[in-house]
């Protein structure tokens, strides 16, 4: 999975900055509440890889919440990968 970055170019990991411009992008605003706190959540992961990889653990992120399960998180990245929704990350 690699993470898309608000604008132009993929996230470098050396820190979880988030600009705070995130909430004018109007595909970020655009998507349910659940899938931009995924975003946030994938962004300020310790194993988020300087190119922005990410190994793909949805049982591990279903258990950071009480109210989060593997089908949320399912759902979730699948919006953030629509290119029709913004395409904020890339699964593979």
């Amino acid at each position: 999975m690699k993470v898309r970055a608000t604008g132009d170019g993929y996230v470098a990991r050396d820190e979880a900055r988030i600009f705070v411009s995130i909430w004018d992008d109007d595909d970020f605003k655009a998507l349910v509440g659940s899938a931009q706190r995924q975003y946030l959540f994938l962004l300020s992961q310790q194993d988020l890889a300087y190119c922005g990889l990410i190994p793909l653990r949805e049982r591990r992120w279903a258990s950071k919440a009480p109210d989060s399960n593997v089908e949320q998180i399912r759902d979730d990245l699948a919006r953030l990968a629509d290119p029709e929704r913004g395409e904020f990350l890339v699964i593979d």
